[in-house]
């Protein structure tokens, strides 16, 4: 479930140092695959290559993505969508939450802040005020250099526009300043993929 993204440059220059690893959502239960032999040669090659381990998941193997994580601290990972807890519309999974904030105790792991159209209740009511507090608390708990804004486009462009997608971030969340701001929209992701491999174990 794992493709290769390179960025133009990287493409015309022939650099392949910097690969980005992504998934396509894992099956929603947890099979245990992470822990497996199977998995974990998978992310120790993954961390030998250089790449950025980007995976789609739902809260359930959050647990086992801890344990992957720890144990290759160069290879920097991203949740995507903000981990996507359940939201019944009064309120998110406790426990789902909490295990989302647990990966923030792991210093190789971040999260991609899109989907908040997925995470709220009413996927059109934009600015989408419960996946505001949502990422108000990743942000509290992971800082501003573990956090990479996404667009999720085109794939959620029936639910909401590109500008809208960036405006929720860039008008909404008035309590980032500017500079973790500008980090969150494409700071962070311009020092991780110059510079993919955690030698701290932490990100840049």
């Amino acid at each position: 479930f794992f493709f290769k993204q390179k960025t133009a440059y990287e493409i015309k220059e022939c650099d392949w140092s910097s690969d980005v690893c992504s998934s396509d959502l894992v099956n929603a239960e947890n099979d245990g695959w992470f822990k497996s032999d199977e998995g974990q040669e998978f992310f120790a090659t993954a961390a030998q290559l250089k790449v950025v381990a980007s995976v789609a998941l739902t809260p359930a193997w959050l647990s086992d993505l801890r344990v992957v994580a720890t144990a290759n601290p160069t290879l920097p990972f991203l949740i995507h969508h903000m981990g996507m807890p359940k939201n019944t519309g009064s309120g998110y999974d406790q426990h789902e939450v909490s295990e989302l904030l647990e990966c923030a105790k792991v210093p190789n792991i971040g999260v991609k802040i899109s989907g908040f159209n997925y995470n709220n209740s009413k996927k059109y009511d934009f600015p989408y005020t419960e996946s505001q507090s949502l990422f108000k608390i990743i942000y509290q708990n992971f800082g501003a250099r573990r956090i990479f804004w996404a667009s999720d486009f085109p794939a959620s462009r029936d639910m909401l526009t590109y500008s809208q997608a960036i405006e929720v971030v860039r008008d909404h969340c008035d309590y980032l300043p500017e500079a973790d701001l500008n980090r969150l929209l494409g700071d962070n992701l311009n020092d991780l993929l110059n510079n993919p491999v955690l030698t701290t174990g932490k990100f840049h």
